[in-house]
Protein backbone atom coordinates (compact mmCIF):
# COMPACT_ATOMS: atom_id res chain seq x y z
CA UNK A 1 0.00 0.00 0.00
CA UNK A 2 0.98 3.30 -0.60
CA UNK A 3 1.42 5.82 2.16
CA UNK A 4 -0.86 8.44 2.20
CA UNK A 5 1.94 10.76 2.52
CA UNK A 6 6.00 10.96 2.18
CA UNK A 7 8.30 13.59 5.20
CA UNK A 8 10.85 14.69 3.01
CA UNK A 9 13.96 13.29 4.92
CA UNK A 10 15.66 17.00 5.12
CA UNK A 11 12.06 17.99 7.23
CA UNK A 12 12.15 15.12 8.99
CA UNK A 13 15.54 15.70 10.92
CA UNK A 14 14.87 19.84 11.29
CA UNK A 15 12.13 18.59 13.15
CA UNK A 16 14.10 15.96 15.25
CA UNK A 17 16.62 19.05 15.99
CA UNK A 18 13.40 21.40 16.81
CA UNK A 19 12.45 18.82 19.13
CA UNK A 20 15.94 18.00 20.48
CA UNK A 21 16.90 22.00 21.21
CA UNK A 22 13.34 22.72 23.04
CA UNK A 23 14.19 19.90 25.16
CA UNK A 24 11.11 18.54 25.33
CA UNK A 25 9.94 21.33 27.13
CA UNK A 26 6.55 21.37 25.00
CA UNK A 27 5.74 18.71 25.81
CA UNK A 28 6.66 18.71 29.84
CA UNK A 29 4.47 21.85 29.55
CA UNK A 30 1.20 20.49 28.35
CA UNK A 31 2.11 17.26 30.94
CA UNK A 32 2.30 19.57 34.36
CA UNK A 33 -1.04 21.77 33.15
CA UNK A 34 -2.50 19.72 35.56
CA UNK A 35 -4.24 22.35 37.63
CA UNK A 36 -7.21 24.70 36.60
CA UNK A 37 -8.19 28.30 37.63
CA UNK A 38 -11.72 29.37 37.29
CA UNK A 39 -12.29 33.56 37.18
CA UNK A 40 -15.89 34.88 37.82
CA UNK A 41 -17.50 37.77 37.74
CA UNK A 42 -19.95 38.99 39.90
CA UNK A 43 -21.46 42.66 39.99
CA UNK A 44 -23.93 44.61 42.00
CA UNK A 45 -26.24 45.74 40.21
CA UNK A 46 -26.06 43.27 36.54
CA UNK A 47 -24.19 45.88 34.27
CA UNK A 48 -23.10 45.33 31.06
CA UNK A 49 -19.91 46.91 31.68
CA UNK A 50 -16.47 44.75 30.81
CA UNK A 51 -13.88 43.89 33.50
CA UNK A 52 -10.57 42.61 32.17
CA UNK A 53 -8.09 40.42 34.02
CA UNK A 54 -4.40 39.66 33.82
CA UNK A 55 -3.10 36.33 35.11
CA UNK A 56 0.74 36.35 35.75
CA UNK A 57 2.56 33.40 36.79
CA UNK A 58 4.09 30.12 35.57
CA UNK A 59 1.39 30.37 32.86
CA UNK A 60 0.03 33.57 32.08
CA UNK A 61 -2.71 34.72 30.40
CA UNK A 62 -5.94 37.16 30.58
CA UNK A 63 -9.73 37.78 30.37
CA UNK A 64 -12.58 39.94 29.67
CA UNK A 65 -15.09 39.52 31.81
CA UNK A 66 -19.04 40.80 32.71
CA UNK A 67 -22.55 39.94 34.27
CA UNK A 68 -24.88 41.46 32.09
CA UNK A 69 -27.09 38.58 32.28
CA UNK A 70 -29.99 40.50 33.89
CA UNK A 71 -29.11 43.78 32.65
CA UNK A 72 -30.60 45.65 29.90
CA UNK A 73 -29.27 46.10 26.87
CA UNK A 74 -26.96 43.09 27.87
CA UNK A 75 -24.34 42.90 24.69
CA UNK A 76 -22.47 39.32 25.42
CA UNK A 77 -19.38 40.04 24.48
CA UNK A 78 -17.60 39.04 26.90
CA UNK A 79 -18.22 35.87 29.59
CA UNK A 80 -19.41 35.78 33.19
CA UNK A 81 -16.72 33.10 33.57
CA UNK A 82 -13.34 31.85 31.94
CA UNK A 83 -11.39 28.66 33.27
CA UNK A 84 -7.27 28.14 32.47
CA UNK A 85 -5.39 25.10 32.11
CA UNK A 86 -2.42 25.82 34.09
CA UNK A 87 1.18 24.84 35.54
CA UNK A 88 1.05 24.82 39.37
CA UNK A 89 2.48 27.49 41.07
CA UNK A 90 1.72 31.24 42.61
CA UNK A 91 -0.13 33.27 40.02
CA UNK A 92 -0.86 36.97 40.71
CA UNK A 93 -4.71 37.73 39.32
CA UNK A 94 -5.42 41.35 38.68
CA UNK A 95 -8.69 43.60 37.81
CA UNK A 96 -7.98 46.26 35.90
CA UNK A 97 -9.98 49.74 36.94
CA UNK A 98 -13.11 49.49 35.66
CA UNK A 99 -13.31 53.63 35.39
CA UNK A 100 -15.26 56.27 37.83
CA UNK A 101 -18.60 54.43 39.76
CA UNK A 102 -17.02 50.95 40.33
CA UNK A 103 -15.74 49.86 43.21
CA UNK A 104 -13.52 46.50 43.66
CA UNK A 105 -15.10 44.78 47.09
CA UNK A 106 -12.80 41.90 47.25
CA UNK A 107 -12.57 38.42 45.69
CA UNK A 108 -12.47 34.67 47.36
CA UNK A 109 -11.51 31.42 46.20
CA UNK A 110 -12.59 28.29 47.17
CA UNK A 111 -10.22 25.29 48.75
CA UNK A 112 -7.56 24.17 48.36
CA UNK A 113 -6.13 27.33 47.17
CA UNK A 114 -4.09 29.42 49.95
CA UNK A 115 -4.19 33.07 48.74
CA UNK A 116 -4.45 36.98 49.81
CA UNK A 117 -6.37 39.75 48.65
CA UNK A 118 -5.04 43.04 48.32
CA UNK A 119 -8.13 45.46 47.63
CA UNK A 120 -6.33 48.32 46.85
CA UNK A 121 -4.28 46.89 43.85
CA UNK A 122 -7.34 44.57 42.76
CA UNK A 123 -4.64 41.95 43.19
CA UNK A 124 -5.40 38.55 44.07
CA UNK A 125 -1.81 36.18 44.69
CA UNK A 126 -3.25 32.63 44.86
CA UNK A 127 -0.71 29.38 45.64
CA UNK A 128 -2.18 26.77 43.11
CA UNK A 129 -1.48 23.02 44.45
CA UNK A 130 -1.13 20.32 41.77
CA UNK A 131 -4.40 19.07 40.34
CA UNK A 132 -6.11 21.31 41.93
CA UNK A 133 -9.42 22.75 40.62
CA UNK A 134 -9.93 26.24 42.33
CA UNK A 135 -12.59 29.18 41.21
CA UNK A 136 -11.56 32.39 42.64
CA UNK A 137 -14.95 35.26 42.14
CA UNK A 138 -14.31 38.73 42.05
CA UNK A 139 -16.82 41.24 43.74
CA UNK A 140 -17.32 44.68 42.04
CA UNK A 141 -20.30 47.23 43.03
CA UNK A 142 -21.30 50.18 41.23
CA UNK A 143 -20.87 53.29 43.80
CA UNK A 144 -23.45 55.78 44.04
CA UNK A 145 -23.46 59.09 46.25
CA UNK A 146 -25.77 57.58 48.75
CA UNK A 147 -22.93 54.62 49.62
CA UNK A 148 -18.88 54.53 50.63
CA UNK A 149 -16.68 51.90 51.06
CA UNK A 150 -14.83 50.35 53.98
CA UNK A 151 -11.43 47.43 54.07
CA UNK A 152 -10.62 46.46 57.41
CA UNK A 153 -6.94 44.43 57.23
CA UNK A 154 -4.97 41.80 59.12
CA UNK A 155 -1.16 42.11 59.42
CA UNK A 156 0.44 40.00 61.50
CA UNK A 157 3.63 39.70 62.87
CA UNK A 158 5.14 36.91 61.77
CA UNK A 159 2.80 36.30 59.27
CA UNK A 160 0.77 33.60 60.79
CA UNK A 161 -1.79 30.88 60.01
CA UNK A 162 -3.88 32.62 63.20
CA UNK A 163 -7.58 33.62 62.12
CA UNK A 164 -8.78 36.75 64.23
CA UNK A 165 -12.24 37.17 64.37
CA UNK A 166 -13.85 40.31 63.82
CA UNK A 167 -17.57 41.85 64.41
CA UNK A 168 -18.97 45.08 62.42
CA UNK A 169 -21.65 46.85 63.72
CA UNK A 170 -23.73 49.88 62.19
CA UNK A 171 -27.38 51.95 61.33
CA UNK A 172 -30.19 50.33 60.89
CA UNK A 173 -29.19 46.97 62.79
CA UNK A 174 -26.33 46.57 60.21
CA UNK A 175 -24.08 43.36 61.63
CA UNK A 176 -21.06 41.34 60.60
CA UNK A 177 -19.29 38.62 62.02
CA UNK A 178 -16.16 37.63 59.58
CA UNK A 179 -12.51 35.98 60.29
CA UNK A 180 -9.05 37.31 58.54
CA UNK A 181 -5.61 35.58 58.79
CA UNK A 182 -2.06 36.64 57.46
CA UNK A 183 -0.77 33.24 56.32
CA UNK A 184 -0.44 33.51 52.63
CA UNK A 185 3.63 32.73 53.26
CA UNK A 186 3.02 30.17 55.82
CA UNK A 187 2.89 26.46 55.07
CA UNK A 188 -0.36 24.78 56.19
CA UNK A 189 -2.06 28.18 55.90
CA UNK A 190 -5.88 28.55 56.07
CA UNK A 191 -6.94 28.44 52.44
CA UNK A 192 -10.44 29.68 52.63
CA UNK A 193 -9.44 32.99 55.18
CA UNK A 194 -8.80 36.18 53.03
CA UNK A 195 -6.44 38.85 54.82
CA UNK A 196 -8.95 41.49 54.15
CA UNK A 197 -12.80 42.13 53.89
CA UNK A 198 -14.36 44.84 52.08
CA UNK A 199 -17.60 46.91 52.30
CA UNK A 200 -20.21 48.97 50.19
CA UNK A 201 -22.04 50.64 52.67
CA UNK A 202 -24.65 53.32 53.01
CA UNK A 203 -23.71 56.32 54.80
CA UNK A 204 -23.34 56.34 58.79
CA UNK A 205 -21.30 55.50 61.40
CA UNK A 206 -19.65 51.51 61.44
CA UNK A 207 -17.54 50.11 64.44
CA UNK A 208 -15.30 47.55 63.75
CA UNK A 209 -13.94 45.41 66.79
CA UNK A 210 -11.04 42.81 67.10
CA UNK A 211 -12.29 40.40 69.95
CA UNK A 212 -8.78 39.33 72.74
CA UNK A 213 -6.86 36.33 71.46
CA UNK A 214 -5.12 34.46 73.26
CA UNK A 215 -1.00 35.08 72.45
CA UNK A 216 -1.55 38.14 70.82
CA UNK A 217 -1.02 41.33 71.29
CA UNK A 218 -2.90 44.16 69.21
CA UNK A 219 -0.62 46.90 68.44
CA UNK A 220 -2.15 49.14 66.27
CA UNK A 221 -5.12 50.14 64.49
CA UNK A 222 -4.15 52.15 60.96
CA UNK A 223 -6.25 53.98 58.83
CA UNK A 224 -5.91 55.48 55.01
CA UNK A 225 -7.33 58.65 56.24
CA UNK A 226 -7.77 59.99 59.76
CA UNK A 227 -11.12 62.30 58.95
CA UNK A 228 -13.94 60.39 60.53
CA UNK A 229 -12.57 57.76 62.14
CA UNK A 230 -11.58 57.48 65.38
CA UNK A 231 -9.13 54.24 66.54
CA UNK A 232 -9.65 53.15 70.12
CA UNK A 233 -6.58 50.78 70.68
CA UNK A 234 -8.05 50.22 74.25
CA UNK A 235 -11.18 48.96 73.41
CA UNK A 236 -9.57 47.12 70.22
CA UNK A 237 -11.84 49.19 68.09
CA UNK A 238 -12.28 51.73 65.16
CA UNK A 239 -15.26 53.45 64.44
CA UNK A 240 -15.76 55.24 60.96
CA UNK A 241 -18.27 58.12 59.84
CA UNK A 242 -18.44 57.02 56.20
CA UNK A 243 -19.14 59.81 53.88
CA UNK A 244 -20.38 60.09 50.32
CA UNK A 245 -17.66 58.25 47.76
CA UNK A 246 -15.98 58.00 50.54
CA UNK A 247 -12.78 54.40 50.27
CA UNK A 248 -11.34 54.20 53.66
CA UNK A 249 -9.01 51.25 54.48
CA UNK A 250 -7.92 50.12 58.19
CA UNK A 251 -5.21 47.31 59.35
CA UNK A 252 -5.20 45.76 62.59
CA UNK A 253 -1.72 44.88 63.04
CA UNK A 254 -0.84 42.03 66.10
CA UNK A 255 2.53 40.63 67.37
CA UNK A 256 2.96 37.09 68.69
CA UNK A 257 3.50 37.07 72.35
CA UNK A 258 6.86 34.61 73.24
CA UNK A 259 5.85 31.09 73.79
CA UNK A 260 4.71 30.15 77.84
CA UNK A 261 1.68 31.12 80.44
CA UNK A 262 0.26 34.57 80.21
CA UNK A 263 -1.65 36.64 82.20
CA UNK A 264 -4.75 39.36 81.26
CA UNK A 265 -3.77 42.57 82.95
CA UNK A 266 -6.32 45.21 82.88
CA UNK A 267 -6.62 48.86 83.12
CA UNK A 268 -9.63 50.85 83.85
CA UNK A 269 -10.61 54.63 84.77
CA UNK A 270 -12.84 55.57 87.31
CA UNK A 271 -13.80 59.42 87.33
CA UNK A 272 -15.53 61.27 90.13
CA UNK A 273 -18.09 62.39 88.74
CA UNK A 274 -18.38 60.04 86.10
CA UNK A 275 -17.52 62.51 82.96
CA UNK A 276 -17.00 61.81 79.10
CA UNK A 277 -13.30 63.40 79.76
CA UNK A 278 -10.85 61.02 77.76
CA UNK A 279 -7.49 60.19 79.72
CA UNK A 280 -4.47 58.76 77.70
CA UNK A 281 -2.90 56.25 78.73
CA UNK A 282 0.78 54.64 78.03
CA UNK A 283 1.99 50.91 78.86
CA UNK A 284 5.92 49.62 78.27
CA UNK A 285 7.70 46.36 78.76
CA UNK A 286 9.40 43.53 77.31
CA UNK A 287 8.61 43.40 73.38
CA UNK A 288 5.57 45.10 74.12
CA UNK A 289 4.26 49.03 74.08
CA UNK A 290 0.68 50.19 73.82
CA UNK A 291 -1.21 53.80 73.86
CA UNK A 292 -4.64 53.89 74.57
CA UNK A 293 -7.83 56.24 76.08
CA UNK A 294 -10.34 55.73 78.37
CA UNK A 295 -13.24 57.37 79.95
CA UNK A 296 -15.76 56.79 82.62
CA UNK A 297 -18.88 58.16 81.08
CA UNK A 298 -21.32 55.59 82.36
CA UNK A 299 -24.88 56.86 83.07
CA UNK A 300 -23.61 60.24 81.64
CA UNK A 301 -26.59 61.51 79.26
CA UNK A 302 -23.93 63.09 76.62
CA UNK A 303 -21.48 59.45 76.91
CA UNK A 304 -20.24 59.19 73.75
CA UNK A 305 -19.21 55.00 73.80
CA UNK A 306 -16.18 55.91 71.91
CA UNK A 307 -13.55 55.25 74.55
CA UNK A 308 -14.25 52.25 76.72
CA UNK A 309 -13.69 52.49 80.51
CA UNK A 310 -11.13 49.18 80.46
CA UNK A 311 -8.19 48.10 78.54
CA UNK A 312 -6.97 44.66 78.97
CA UNK A 313 -3.62 42.76 77.02
CA UNK A 314 -2.43 38.96 77.29
CA UNK A 315 1.04 39.06 78.85
CA UNK A 316 3.87 37.03 79.34
CA UNK A 317 5.98 37.20 82.17
CA UNK A 318 7.69 40.15 83.04
CA UNK A 319 7.66 43.90 84.56
CA UNK A 320 5.29 46.52 82.66
CA UNK A 321 4.63 50.10 83.12
CA UNK A 322 1.40 52.01 82.79
CA UNK A 323 1.19 55.96 83.24
CA UNK A 324 -1.63 58.12 83.21
CA UNK A 325 -1.08 61.55 81.22
CA UNK A 326 -1.69 63.40 83.81
CA UNK A 327 -2.26 66.58 81.42
CA UNK A 328 -6.02 66.54 81.62
CA UNK A 329 -7.72 69.97 82.16
CA UNK A 330 -9.83 70.16 85.64
CA UNK A 331 -8.69 66.45 86.72
CA UNK A 332 -6.48 65.11 89.17
CA UNK A 333 -5.37 61.62 89.33
CA UNK A 334 -6.18 60.60 93.45
CA UNK A 335 -5.44 57.04 93.35
CA UNK A 336 -4.05 53.99 91.94
CA UNK A 337 -5.81 50.57 93.07
CA UNK A 338 -3.93 47.25 92.09
CA UNK A 339 -5.65 43.85 92.34
CA UNK A 340 -3.75 41.27 94.17
CA UNK A 341 -2.14 44.25 95.41
CA UNK A 342 1.03 42.59 95.52
CA UNK A 343 0.94 42.39 92.08
CA UNK A 344 2.12 45.66 91.18
CA UNK A 345 4.02 48.85 92.62
CA UNK A 346 1.95 52.26 92.46
CA UNK A 347 3.22 56.28 92.26
CA UNK A 348 0.61 58.46 92.33
CA UNK A 349 2.34 61.27 91.78
CA UNK A 350 4.19 59.96 88.54
CA UNK A 351 0.66 58.54 87.27
CA UNK A 352 2.95 54.89 86.70
CA UNK A 353 1.54 51.28 88.15
CA UNK A 354 4.74 48.96 87.60
CA UNK A 355 2.96 45.34 87.09
CA UNK A 356 5.04 42.05 87.51
CA UNK A 357 3.27 39.38 85.57
CA UNK A 358 3.81 35.92 87.35
CA UNK A 359 1.98 33.13 85.97
CA UNK A 360 -1.69 33.49 84.59
CA UNK A 361 -3.04 35.65 87.88
CA UNK A 362 -5.18 37.70 86.21
CA UNK A 363 -4.18 41.74 87.14
CA UNK A 364 -6.41 44.71 87.47
CA UNK A 365 -4.99 48.56 88.12
CA UNK A 366 -7.89 51.47 88.39
CA UNK A 367 -6.80 54.54 87.86
CA UNK A 368 -8.67 57.13 90.08
CA UNK A 369 -9.69 60.71 88.89
CA UNK A 370 -11.69 63.44 90.91
CA UNK A 371 -12.76 66.75 89.32
CA UNK A 372 -10.50 69.80 90.14
CA UNK A 373 -12.93 71.74 92.32
CA UNK A 374 -13.47 75.66 90.93
CA UNK A 375 -14.79 78.84 91.62
CA UNK A 376 -18.54 78.74 90.91
CA UNK A 377 -19.48 83.09 91.13
CA UNK A 378 -21.78 83.00 88.46
CA UNK A 379 -24.64 81.00 89.91
CA UNK A 380 -26.07 80.71 93.56
CA UNK A 381 -26.06 77.61 96.21
CA UNK A 382 -29.60 77.58 96.66
CA UNK A 383 -32.84 77.39 94.35
CA UNK A 384 -36.40 76.89 95.18
CA UNK A 385 -38.88 74.92 92.61
CA UNK A 386 -42.49 75.87 93.65
CA UNK A 387 -45.33 73.21 92.40
CA UNK A 388 -48.60 74.70 91.88
CA UNK A 389 -51.06 73.26 90.10
CA UNK A 390 -52.25 71.01 86.97
CA UNK A 391 -52.91 74.35 85.08
CA UNK A 392 -49.34 75.46 86.53
CA UNK A 393 -47.68 73.06 87.39
CA UNK A 394 -44.27 74.27 88.85
CA UNK A 395 -41.70 76.68 87.98
CA UNK A 396 -39.07 77.44 87.13
CA UNK A 397 -38.60 74.60 84.96
CA UNK A 398 -34.91 74.97 84.57
CA UNK A 399 -32.67 75.91 87.75
CA UNK A 400 -29.03 76.67 87.75
CA UNK A 401 -26.62 76.37 91.34
CA UNK A 402 -23.33 75.84 91.57
CA UNK A 403 -21.67 72.27 92.64
CA UNK A 404 -22.11 71.69 96.34
CA UNK A 405 -25.32 73.12 96.28
CA UNK A 406 -29.29 72.37 96.94
CA UNK A 407 -32.15 72.48 95.58
CA UNK A 408 -35.18 72.60 97.48
CA UNK A 409 -38.91 71.49 96.37
CA UNK A 410 -41.87 73.02 97.60
CA UNK A 411 -46.22 71.89 97.92
CA UNK A 412 -47.14 75.44 97.77
CA UNK A 413 -50.94 74.48 96.38
CA UNK A 414 -51.17 71.60 94.39
CA UNK A 415 -53.42 70.02 96.92
CA UNK A 416 -51.95 66.54 96.06
CA UNK A 417 -48.83 64.37 97.44
CA UNK A 418 -45.88 64.23 95.19
CA UNK A 419 -42.82 61.83 94.77
CA UNK A 420 -39.94 63.95 92.88
CA UNK A 421 -37.91 61.28 90.81
CA UNK A 422 -34.43 61.58 88.29
CA UNK A 423 -34.53 60.56 85.37
CA UNK A 424 -31.44 60.97 83.81
CA UNK A 425 -28.98 59.65 84.84
CA UNK A 426 -31.29 57.12 86.35
CA UNK A 427 -30.95 56.72 89.99
CA UNK A 428 -28.63 60.50 90.32
CA UNK A 429 -30.60 61.92 93.60
CA UNK A 430 -32.68 60.12 95.85
CA UNK A 431 -36.44 60.20 95.12
CA UNK A 432 -38.20 63.54 96.76
CA UNK A 433 -41.66 62.60 98.54
CA UNK A 434 -43.51 65.96 99.25
CA UNK A 435 -46.63 65.79 101.45
CA UNK A 436 -50.33 67.09 100.74
CA UNK A 437 -49.68 70.08 103.17
CA UNK A 438 -49.28 73.43 101.40
CA UNK A 439 -45.53 74.87 101.66
CA UNK A 440 -44.21 71.55 102.74
CA UNK A 441 -40.65 70.73 101.25
CA UNK A 442 -37.54 68.95 100.75
CA UNK A 443 -33.69 69.92 100.34
CA UNK A 444 -31.63 68.03 97.92
CA UNK A 445 -27.54 68.58 97.41
CA UNK A 446 -26.17 68.40 94.41
CA UNK A 447 -22.35 67.71 94.79
CA UNK A 448 -21.72 67.02 91.08
CA UNK A 449 -21.75 68.87 88.03
CA UNK A 450 -23.93 68.26 85.68
CA UNK A 451 -27.07 68.41 84.26
CA UNK A 452 -30.31 66.66 86.40
CA UNK A 453 -33.62 65.90 84.78
CA UNK A 454 -36.86 64.80 86.78
CA UNK A 455 -40.58 64.41 87.07
CA UNK A 456 -43.02 65.39 89.52
CA UNK A 457 -45.77 62.82 89.97
CA UNK A 458 -49.25 63.62 88.32
CA UNK A 459 -47.45 66.02 86.07
CA UNK A 460 -45.96 65.28 82.13
CA UNK A 461 -43.43 68.18 82.39
CA UNK A 462 -39.82 67.63 82.75
CA UNK A 463 -37.73 69.52 84.77
CA UNK A 464 -33.87 70.55 84.51
CA UNK A 465 -31.37 71.05 87.44
CA UNK A 466 -28.05 72.42 85.90
CA UNK A 467 -25.19 71.98 88.55
CA UNK A 468 -21.84 74.24 87.78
Amino acid sequence: MKPLFRLPVSCLFALIATICALGGSIPDAYAQANARITLVKEVTPDDTTDFFFTLNGPTPNGAQLDDDAMASGGDNNAAKSKYFDVIPGTYTITEQDAGPGWIFEGAKCTDPAKYTVNVATRTLTLKLPPEANVTCTFFNKKQTAATGKITIIKDALPDHIQDFAFIGTGPAGWTDNFVLDDDLNIPGGNSSTPNAQAYVLPLGSYSFTEPTIGSWQLTGISCTTASGVVVNLAARKVTINLTANANIGCTFTNKKLPTGPTAQVSIGKDATPNSTQDFGFTGSGPNFSVTATLDDDAGVSSGDNVNSHYFSQMLPAGTYVFTENQNTPGWTLTGISCSPANSAVTNVSAGTATVTVVGTQPITCMFKNAQTPQNCTAYPLQATVNIYNPMQPFGPQTVNICRGGTVKFVNVSSGSAHLINPTVPAASFAPVSLAVNPASGTTTAFANPGIYKYLIGGFTLQGTIIVH
